[in-house]
């Protein structure tokens, strides 16, 4: 737990779910309610595994995760 007053420990999350707000509706527009379980999961694949960053040099958080793993 943080101190008072101190956002930063939210941030991670707060950007995380703010992109998810934007981009599922996209992503799984006509997303029920049955469906969604499975939707939200294919959507939690495709954050980690295959959407491109450019902080990260163009690549997927797996791939830059991986690569920095064979570096060591």
């Amino acid at each position: 737990m943080s101190r008072k007053a101190n956002c930063w420990d939210n941030a991670v999350f707060e950007s995380f779910f703010s992109q998810l707000k934007t981009e599922f509706p996209c992503f799984y527009p006509n997303s029920t309610i049955n469906s969604f379980q499975h939707d939200f999961k294919k959507y939690i694949r495709y954050y980690n595994e295959k959407r491109i960053l450019k902080r990260m040099g163009f690549v997927s958080p797996k791939m830059y995760y991986l690569d920095y793993q064979n570096a060591s």
